[in-house]
């Protein structure tokens, strides 16, 4: 039986914006304790998808392809319609976080994932 992770008596609602799958796999291993958690491959999916400001927290890459609007792009769309929970840029290029720290509230490298438990703490923080 899987873990659950609530934030007051909520379950914890994740939703990874990644386009490789390989790191969308690592998250969704990375982050098997959370109870829904939702993987999108673009950020064009993850935009028209009816519940796109539910999550708790989103985690979105930096580039998402070709044509796609780019994970600050997201995240400043996403805080214009309400969203207020934390955003956390992904990426594995040092480069695409300089100049970018007030757009989101946490940075996660793809070679060290975050935990629930650090996601956890960042929808806390939001909270208060």
């Amino acid at each position: 039986m899987s873990s659950t992770v609530k934030t007051s008596e909520k379950k914890l609602k994740v939703a990874v914006v990644e386009d490789v799958l390989i790191f969308r796999r690592a998250w969704r291993e990375k982050l098997r304790g959370t109870t829904e958690l939702s993987l999108f491959k673009s950020s064009s999916a993850f935009l028209e998808s009816e519940n796109c400001l539910e999550f708790d927290v989103i985690i979105t890459d930096y580039h998402l392809g070709e044509d796609e609007p780019t994970g600050q792009e997201l995240a400043e769309r996403v805080r214009k319609n309400g969203f207020t929970g934390p955003i956390v840029l992904s990426s594995g290029v040092d480069s695409d976080i300089e100049g970018l720290s007030e757009k989101f509230d946490a940075f996660a490298s793809k070679t060290e994932l975050m935990t629930v438990e650090e996601l956890l703490g960042l929808v806390e923080r939001r909270m208060k």
